[in-house]
């Protein structure tokens, strides 16, 4: 290829047009990070992405910041981290300066060492950020990935999550053919689509040509490119090298005529030549150069793709062959006989038997139809691709597997194993498809069977949790499958629908469903097993308990490593879902961010959505809120990608509520909208649920007690039952102080009774927590009143809530300033407010401080009243409180002075109000103030 040109344009020319991208583009590459972080251009092929971003990164050279290039291609797009290396490969240097422990992931992703079973992609997102890190602590760094949509899934990832976590200078520039960003991205993300020229700037790069079309074509030419650089160049050459007879045909799209064009530069060159480029453009992406032409049947003489490189079709690059546009490869696989074609894939999988996946795609390849040994060989290979980590690859192998099986059942077997895989992989509508095909294609039950625990678990995801329940309660009442692990798989699904859909009747015909649930045996293998043996003990445990309304009440067994990990990521997202539905948040968030991460490193993230979104409610309820933002973008992009509409609603409903607490009230309302949008309310009851919450505690921060109260009203039965049975009993607190405020004592007070009776004696320790504050709130007498604050603000138990305890300590504050007793106040009040700023809520924060302020206190005054305090205690409890103190736990403490750990939480229950703490680690504080007397 020429030196100084590429793709047509002269190195160092003036851009032409789109003046303001330009211009914003060389601002964004001379100081990083000024701007937007990230900006992707988008447009069809042929529009100047590309030179837009070699402008880009002259730019940036120029200015002394650093740039680091990756290029997507079609053939690369199943070669796992093949962009990062592109990325990287310049600063390997730096690599080494970095800690053995962070360096290791990025050798092995890098090919510096030996990649592992199972790639743990967590650890890469961390050890690229810190890389980065690394280096824009020296200087700025740019980095452009052009045509992203045919980089490497992983790559993409990396870049994806880096681009939006670097606090260093840096921009990311990514292009991308066609009219929105890629799978895997934010939709949100900032993004431009790159104009086509003017008539007139047409005409000015047309006249830049070498070869300049005659007068006559010339206006022909820039009509029917239509601005598009690629067409008016390739249209320009033709005329010029074959007359005004290549504009023939308008009608026909331009893209397409544009590869027509290449086709006859193709046509031009010599045979070899030719052949060379058949064989380039049927590789994987894994083949070198030396494979490629040695298939090829060149031997060793790589002097053959002189002429190949001279045309500029291609070039080669770190030992690979590269075409400069996709329709040149196109052109190249598209302009030869089948036979051609064929026979170069057969060449390829003749070279090729130290690596089964690339061989057993060429062998597909080639195939002429139906052949079980290559669909096999196919099978075996989607293992291997999952034994690495790469579900998007299993899919894919295993869906064209199917596409060569001779028999019919064989056939669906392998589409619903791939309808798993692509569900596994974060892409629920392919993994629909799939399963639908391999439904359609058989009458074996336990195939379709298989076919129904995707297509269930992807409704359920895609907010469809009615049409879920039907799929498997059909399944399992008329396909009668005998699998364990297949039933155990479709049930734990079932729990998910009936939880989301929220009706009891629901779990009622989950009751009679477990009937159908076959004995316990061992099905050997895990490879894409529904449900791995050293799981089922657990997921048994879950669907029994929750049939059954028994959830929460026994201990949650801390169980040892699974044998495998998806025996572990099925544990922990059983586990995890248990104690989500049995309100114990500590429990939840870490069980589910366990599963995530070993989602991650299994190369399956789209099958932990509904998880990360639980984790950003958890985080929430456990006051994490400095984590919210960061698990809420992650399980966002997750479900951008698969457009799963529940994961998406559940976490913008969590945001909305979270930005209210926070007093960002207009970006609570954005959040309400767009979740409202995303689901129907009449069959996704837990989701409308926790939108009305939400609503109403917006309308508690505008001040609008009285339109709360009406929403929050219509969470329970007028018997008090409450609509779903766990997310409405989230909402009784708030129920109450609607109904308080509002002047509506009365009503409140009779509903949160009824509430109460429906919610039995022994509910979970948050909603007795929640309901002790709403019975408080509404109480007809004082007496009744200061018992609930007293056993809402001081249970120790509460501790795993922390925003909600305080909730119960700032309307216990309120309530004791306005009773008159503001000494008792201010210790509630300003452990209270302690908490709201720590979290960062701004609405109850002020509601706090405005209060301490009413009881004449401030937090600098409440110490040395609380030492005052220490003189009251007797003997025993002082020493309770100094072992306490001292951080030893209550079974701790009762084993020194053979009291029972009750006993001792009884002692520290009267403790705290008379120093006037409300939290364990104050003690130590209050002590040290005394001793300094």
């Amino acid at each position: 290829m020429a030196g100084n040109r590429i793709d047509g344009f002269t190195l160092g020319a003036p851009l032409i047009g789109r003046g303001d991208l330009v211009e914003s583009l060389a601002r964004l590459a001379r100081e990083p990070g000024s701007g937007h972080r990230v900006l992707w251009l988008l447009g069809e092929a042929g529009i100047g992405k590309s030179t837009l971003l070699r402008y880009t990164r002259d730019e940036a050279t120029s200015a002394g910041v650093r740039v680091l290039e990756a290029s997507g291609v079609d053939a690369e797009t199943q070669q796992v981290f093949s962009g990062l290396h592109q990325l990287l490969w310049p600063v390997l240097t730096y690599v080494d300066r970095l800690p053995a422990a962070i360096r290791r992931p990025l050798d092995e992703m890098l090919g510096r060492a030996p990649m592992p079973a199972a790639v743990d992609m967590f650890a890469c997102r961390h050890a690229v950020l810190l890389l980065l890190e690394l280096l824009t602590s020296e200087r700025g760094l740019v980095l452009i990935v052009d045509d992203a949509h045919q980089l490497d899934r992983d790559s993409l990832d990396l870049v994806v999550y880096a681009a939006r976590r670097v606090a260093g200078p840096m921009t990311t520039l990514c292009s991308a053919r066609g009219h929105r960003v890629p799978d895997g991205v934010d939709p949100a993300v900032p993004a431009v689509e790159v104009p086509g020229l003017t008539d007139a700037e047409s005409a000015v790069l047309l006249d830049r040509q070498p070869g300049i079309p005659s007068d006559a074509a010339r206006l022909e030419i820039i009509f029917q490119a239509e601005g598009n650089p690629l067409a008016l160049i390739e249209f320009g050459r033709a005329v010029v090298r074959s007359g005004n007879g290549m504009l023939a045909g308008a009608g026909l799209d331009r893209l397409r005529r544009v590869q027509s064009i290449f086709s006859d530069r193709l046509a031009a060159l010599a045979p070899d030549t030719r052949t060379l480029l058949l064989y380039a453009a049927s590789g994987s992406g894994y083949e070198s150069i030396d494979i490629v032409t040695e298939a090829a049947g060149f031997g060793a003489d790589l002097s053959v793709w002189a002429e190949a490189e001279r045309s500029g079709l291609i070039t080669v690059d770190d030992r690979r062959v590269q075409f400069t546009h996709p329709l040149a490869r196109a052109a190249a696989y598209a302009d030869c006989t089948v036979d051609a074609r064929r026979r170069a894939h057969e060449d390829f999988a003749e070279q090729l038997h130290d690596d089964p996946p690339c061989r057993a795609w060429h062998r597909a390849a080639a195939s002429e139809g139906a052949d079980e040994s290559v669909a096999r060989e196919l099978e075996d290979a989607a293992e291997l691709s999952q034994r690495r980590g790469g579900f998007f690859e299993v899919a894919r192998a295993l869906e064209r597997a199917a596409r060569c099986s001779p028999d019919v059942n064989d056939s669906a077997r392998r589409y619903a194993m791939a309808a798993n895989a692509a569900y596994m992989a974060g892409d629920p509508q392919w993994g629909l498809a799939l399963a639908r095909l391999a439904r359609r294609t058989t009458d074996v039950a336990d195939i379709r069977s298989a076919a129904a625990l995707p297509t269930a678990s992807i409704l359920l995801q895609t907010a469809h949790p009615d049409e879920s329940f039907d799929v498997i309660r059909q399944t399992l009442t008329e396909d009668e499958p005998t699998d364990e692990s297949l039933v155990l798989a479709l049930l734990f699904t079932a729990v998910g629908a009936a939880h989301f859909s929220g009706g009891e009747t629901r779990r009622e015909e989950l009751r009679r469903l477990v009937e159908k649930l076959p004995e316990s045996i061992s099905d050997g293998g895990d490879f894409m097993s529904p449900m791995p043996d050293a799981a089922k003990e657990s997921v048994r445990r879950l669907i029994a308990e929750y049939s059954t309304s028994t959830l929460g009440t026994g201990a949650v067994e801390r169980r040892a490593e699974a044998v495998s990990i998806s025996a572990q990521i099925s544990v922990l997202l059983s586990e995890g879902t248990r104690a989500y539905l049995s309100e114990n948040s500590v429990d939840a968030l870490t069980y589910f961010t366990k599963g995530i991460s070993a989602l991650r490193e299994s190369g399956s993230l789209g099958v932990g959505a509904m998880g990360m979104a639980a984790c950003v409610v958890a985080l929430i309820d456990t006051g994490r809120w400095a984590e919210v933002d960061a698990a809420a973008d992650e399980a966002s992009d997750v479900a951008a990608v698969g457009r799963m509409a529940l994961v998406d609603a559940t976490v913008e409903t969590h945001r909305a509520m979270i930005e209210t607490y926070r007093g960002n009230l207009d970006r609570a309302d954005n959040h309400v909208a767009r979740a409202a949008s995303l689901f129907e309310s009449r069959v996704n009851l837990a989701l409308a649920v926790d939108l009305q919450r939400v609503l109403a505690t917006i309308s508690c921060a505008r001040g609008d007690f009285e339109g709360a109260f009406e929403r929050l009203q219509g969470l329970f039965g007028t018997d008090g039952t409450p609509l779903h049975s766990v997310q409405s009993a989230r909402a009784l607190a708030d129920f109450a102080w609607a109904g308080a405020r509002s002047g509506r004592h009365a009503t409140a007070r009779r509903s949160v009774t009824a509430i109460g009776r429906a919610l039995g004696s022994r509910p979970p320790v948050r909603i007795r927590l929640l309901r002790h504050v709403a019975a408080a709130l509404v109480s007809e007498t004082t007496k009744t009143a200061e018992r609930h604050y007293r056993l809402a603000a001081l249970d120790p138990d509460a501790d795993e809530w922390p925003v909600e305890r305080a909730r119960a300590q700032m309307h216990y504050g309120e309530w004791l300033r306005r009773t008159r007793r503001p000494t008792d106040a201010r210790p509630l009040l300003a452990a209270a407010l302690e908490t709201f700023e720590h979290v960062g809520a701004v609405m109850f924060a002020d509601i706090a401080r405005a209060e301490l302020r009413a009881a004449g206190g401030s937090r600098g005054s409440l110490v040395r009243e609380s030492a005052g305090g220490w003189s009251s205690l007797t003997a025993q409890e002082q020493h309770i409180a100094s072992l306490a103190a001292e951080g030893l736990t209550n079974r701790q403490i009762g084993e020194q002075l053979q009291l029972s750990p009750r006993t001792i939480g009884s002692h520290l229950y009267h403790v705290y109000p008379k120093l006037g703490v409300s939290k364990r680690h104050e003690l130590r504080g209050v002590i040290d103030t005394f001793a300094q007397r």
